[in-house]
């Protein structure tokens, strides 16, 4: 007899709720005998910074994920590689920025050449060309944790590639899951926080040294070194093409279009309100270097000007 068949609804519910029940469990939490972690990682396509009642917001009701914050660890100051979905999810699978495999635009955007077929067509600047999957030759976390004695599990969005960059071309199976697991969330596009819970004490905060051992001095400099991001496309939520490094309680937003600067002291002003690129051009001057070195090191691929642009 075959077993009754399940909205995605509730599929999902479900999920959420094994998830819970899992991570729960007494035994996540004991550590009488040291083992490789099974663990979750749930990517939320477009979730802003404040969209979770754990992060503050009052009008998404988002009580399982609630419960997961309370019991576990909240990351306050996180990012996303890009705030575009492909290169979001190329950057997590290769534990590399999305400038340095040539990822910078979701996979199907417009080519230079083909730009003038968009709705992009009559903007100021031509995107970077780009590869239009995850490259077969970076090494995914899934075929790291493979290596590693570790089964494998994919299920949702993929958008990394056509036919032959599919899941299954990465080591990513589907299997039945079991046993204990922390479980880590995150957003794609606009990642500002983040949730893990896992009850190991020296706890990774990056995805790839989740499965490879990295000591404390190690993981210290991960967590205080300097954060690049580079966008590249004309998003489809209203994005400009543009730049930006993370500097202590300092981040840089250099906008491609018009060369406009923005400052912003996030320990002071997290809503970034508050440019403070005219009051303080030496911190603009020195940041704005160090991107445009990253930039020159990473081989980023750039906007061009658009010569068929006409201002309305």
């Amino acid at each position: 007899m075959n077993p009754p068949k399940q909205t995605r609804r509730q599929f999902l519910k479900q999920l959420g709720l094994t998830a819970i029940s899992v991570a729960a469990s007494k035994n996540i939490f004991s550590c009488a005998k040291p083992q490789k972690p099974n663990f979750v990682f749930i990517l939320v396509d477009d979730l802003g910074w404040t969209d979770l009642g754990c992060f503050g917001s009052t009008f998404y009701e988002t009580p399982n994920i609630n419960h997961l914050a309370s019991e576990g660890m909240r990351f306050t100051d996180a990012y996303a590689a890009c705030p575009v979905c492909s290169p979001t999810r190329a950057s997590i699978m290769a534990g590399k920025y999305p400038a340095r495999m040539n990822t910078t635009d979701w996979f199907g955007a417009p080519q230079p050449e083909t730009a003038k077929n968009h709705w992009t067509r009559n903007k100021p600047l031509l995107p970077a060309p780009y590869i239009e999957h995850l490259p077969l030759e970076e090494v995914t976390v899934a075929e790291t944790l493979k290596q590693n004695g570790y089964a494998t599990f994919f299920a949702g969005k993929w958008h990394l590639g056509r036919e032959g960059f599919y899941p299954e071309n990465r080591a990513l199976i589907l299997i039945k899951a079991a046993g204990s697991a922390a479980v880590l969330m995150a957003g794609e596009n606009i990642l500002h926080r983040m949730i893990i819970q896992d009850y190991r004490t020296d706890l990774r905060v990056n995805i790839y040294p989740i499965v490879l051992p990295v000591k404390p001095a190690g993981l210290l400099k991960l967590i205080k070194r300097n954060h690049f991001l580079l966008t590249c496309p004309y998003g489809n939520q209203g994005g400009s093409p543009g730049a930006a490094v993370r500097e202590g309680d300092f981040k840089l937003i250099e906008f491609f279009e018009d060369n406009h600067i923005e400052l912003y002291n996030l320990k002071d002003d997290i809503g970034e309100r508050n440019n403070l690129a005219n009051t303080n051009p030496k911190k603009v001057k020195e940041m704005l270097g160090k991107l445009h070195q990253w930039q020159k090191d990473v081989r980023a691929g750039m906007v061009t000007p658009n010569p068929d642009y006409e201002k309305i």
